[in-house]
């Protein structure tokens, strides 16, 4: 019995925020496909991005292969030595691409990234915006965001098929600038993380503790059905709890010879920071016997001009009913060891009701 999480997040990561992670290795694209893997949020790629991380991911490598060589050849004097020379040997760079792109390409399934066609719909549209010079083509250099526009033009169309938003993350000041009513798009990516991961946090805490409740309940659940078959026996001891189901006629006496409770289901009504309240339903069984006055047997003295009754019957008296008891569970930041739990109502603070037949 834990919370509904929130609706999965739809989440579209930009090549650029890519890059700044250094492809695989950053936190952030770590901590975000570890949430796309947990079911926390979907990433959405078009294909089209997947390509330009794949393009991007062999010229960042070439790039530093030119740095290694210039490296290896300015810090020659270090293959003297022994726990180092192993890092001059010659870098087969092909193969090195085409493993860190399939690396890539097992954490896009791993992660159950959503991978999105090219549109086929909007092309002109798109263009219109190219030669207007509108966002994303606002730039000197129009033909660079092209990759971009056509990624925001997908993804606008999943959204529509799907009925959907999705939040853009991108350190692009074009994309950003970009405007969509199905699409969420950040100033700074890191900020979306950061309230998904307290989200997330929350509920995981809040679902911790309903756990502890519901284990503080089954603990707690024969005591409870105690003090409720105590207030049943409270409520059915009391006289006014007959008198207009038998005619106000005098009781002399009220056995009760049995009473039963069971404290069965129950829910949840609020989730607070250190207390949760729960409605539980109770079903109660009871039988009693009241003792009244005989009105057949009844006459009246005309001498002390008073009605006697000399001869009492009993009343049996079976009843069952379904009564909501609501419970307080208190479970404090200070420590689990101090939580506890109790009946804070009994049938709403109404009386017991009994039926006569």
């Amino acid at each position: 019995m834990l919370l509904q999480t929130q609706p999965m997040d739809n989440v579209f990561i930009d090549t650029s925020v890519f890059e700044k992670n250094n492809f695989l290795e950053g936190k952030e694209i770590k901590q975000l496909f570890k949430l796309s893997s947990n079911g926390d949020i979907k990433i959405i790629l078009p294909k089209l991005i997947v390509e330009e991380i794949e393009n991007r991911i062999k010229k960042n490598l070439n790039s530093s292969f030119g740095s290694f060589k210039k490296f290896t050849k300015e810090a020659r004097i270090l293959r003297n030595v022994d726990e180092l020379s192993a890092r001059f040997n010659k870098l087969n760079i092909e193969k090195i691409a085409d493993d860190l792109i399939e690396k890539f390409q097992r954490e896009l399934k791993k992660a159950k990234v959503e991978r999105i066609d090219y549109p086929s719909k909007g092309i002109d549209g798109l263009f219109d915006k190219y030669f207007k010079g509108v966002c994303p083509f606002n730039t000197s250099n129009k033909k660079h965001e092209f990759p971009d526009a056509f990624a925001l033009l997908s993804i606008e169309e999943w959204c529509l098929s799907n009925e959907t938003k999705c939040h853009v993350l991108s350190v692009d000041n074009d994309l950003i600038k970009y405007k969509n009513p199905n699409l969420i798009i950040y100033e700074k990516y890191e900020s979306y993380l950061d309230v998904k991961l307290k989200q997330i946090e929350l509920r995981e805490n809040q679902n911790r503790r309903i756990t502890l409740a519901n284990e503080l309940f089954l603990g707690c659940k024969s005591d409870f059905e105690i003090e409720i078959k105590s207030w049943v026996e409270e409520q059915l001891s009391e006289e006014s709890l007959y008198f207009s189901k038998l005619d106000y006629m005098e009781i002399h006496n009220i056995d009760i010879k049995r009473i039963s409770v069971d404290l069965e289901s129950y829910r949840f009504v609020s989730v607070e920071p250190s207390q949760l309240s729960l409605e539980a339903e109770a079903n109660i069984y009871f039988e009693v016997s009241v003792e009244i006055d005989d009105e057949s047997y009844a006459y009246h003295d005309n001498d002390d001009k008073e009605w006697h009754f000399p001869v009492r019957i009993t009343i049996p008296i079976k009843g069952n009913d379904v009564i909501l008891v609501s419970i307080i569970a208190d479970i404090p930041v200070a420590g689990d060891e101090f939580m506890d739990m109790n009946i804070e109502e009994i049938n709403d603070g109404n009386n017991l009701e009994v039926q006569i037949t």
